[in-house]
């Protein structure tokens, strides 16, 4: 959840002309790029909401992983893997900060937004699970809702790429 939307803004602002007029474009050299990149990912997600399916960008409602795995660390020490995680709400989600870093060889981009509400459904996997002395290992489906929490992406690429129509 956390890495897909800045990555898929980061994909706008690489794609070719044929999507790029759907979308506002920042220049590089602009002294006041962050405020540009703002206003360009507030004005993409309409646009992304139901995704480009011309161009394999996927649905931001919902975001869909097929597994993410919280490795074991202290108080926990188990492995938590979910699978077929479904991230909702980020529709909802209020952009407060868009910051940006480009070089010639680089790009990296961070957002900060508020959420509205957002929910993650997905499968879950505790094995070996052992948390202050019980037992706790269990398989099942789980649902979290958020509501309210500030939310920091980051994003970095060592080097450009190109967004291709399939």
């Amino acid at each position: 959840m956390i890495v897909s939307v800045p990555l898929l803004f980061t994909l706008i602002i690489f794609c070719n002309a044929q999507l790029i007029t759907k979308f506002q474009v920042c220049s590089r050299s602009d002294p006041n790029i962050n405020s540009c990149l703002k206003s360009a990912v507030i004005n993409a997600l309409p646009v992304l909401k139901d995704g480009v399916n011309e161009y394999g960008l996927l649905s931001l409602e919902p975001i869909r992983l097929e597994r993410f795995v919280v490795k074991a660390m202290p108080p926990t020490h188990f492995d938590q893997v979910y699978t077929n995680i479904e991230l909702y709400g980020y529709m909802s989600s209020q952009i407060e900060e868009v910051t940006a870093q480009i070089t010639d060889d680089s790009f990296s981009i961070a957002i900060r937004l508020l959420s509205g509400e957002g929910r993650v459904t997905s499968n879950y996997a505790f094995e070996s699970a052992v948390f202050g002395g019980v037992d706790v290992s269990s398989a099942g489906q789980c649902s979290v809702t958020i509501v309210g929490k500030a939310v920091h992406d980051r994003v970095h690429f060592n080097s450009m790429f190109q967004l291709t129509r399939r």
